[in-house]
């Protein structure tokens, strides 16, 4: 009978060490707020010609006027909705599936958001530095191809599901870049 209990123990043991998964911290660099770019920035420009100075800093409070629009639609479909959260879900997710994380000690949020793209459209952006007990991985910047993941610039700030979802997969696909903290990224 101890034998058997030994056995059982052990192989529990064994079990819960293969499936051990080192802790990541995830947290956010600079921006640690939704960030847009795009209309207010070109806007911003031409108006620099004829007001100086304070017509880049309109077209900066425009963009951050669309970046808060954007935040309210993610927020009222999901109350509880933070970056560092869906980065630290969908890593977990990137696990089971086979990535390994063994070395990587952090994942720095740099900046997420979303960019203007052509035809009154907009694109995920997630910029993420990966850090490994041995070294920084240099900053991975990932911009959704247009075709793919573009959405109506509207719908951007009124479907906050679907923007979320644009996020998760933006970032997953990002993360499914990192081979391991070899520096192979």
């Amino acid at each position: 009978m101890r034998i058997i209990l030994l056995l059982i123990t052990c192989f529990l043991i064994a079990a819960c060490t293969q499936t051990h998964t080192p802790p990541v911290q995830v947290t956010y660099g600079e921006h640690q707020s939704l960030y847009f770019t795009g209309r207010g920035s070109a806007a911003g420009i031409m108006m620099d010609t004829y007001m100086g100075g304070a017509g880049i800093a309109i077209g900066i409070a425009i963009d951050e006027g669309i970046a808060k629009d954007i935040s309210a639609a993610i927020l009222a479909s999901n109350p509880g909705f933070s970056m560092d959260t869906l980065v630290r879900d969908v890593l977990r997710e990137k696990v089971k599936q086979g990535m390994n994380v063994n070395g990587l000690t952090s994942v720095v949020i740099v900046k997420y958001g979303f960019q203007a793209a052509p035809d009154d459209k907009v694109v995920p952006l997630v910029v993420l530095q990966l850090n490994c007990e041995s070294a920084a991985i240099p900053v991975i910047e990932f911009i959704s191809d247009e075709k793919e993941k573009a959405i109506p610039f509207e719908q951007s700030k009124t479907d906050g599901a679907l923007v979320e979802k644009l996020l998760r997969d933006t970032t997953g696909e990002l993360l499914g870049m990192y081979n391991s903290c070899k520096g192979d990224v």
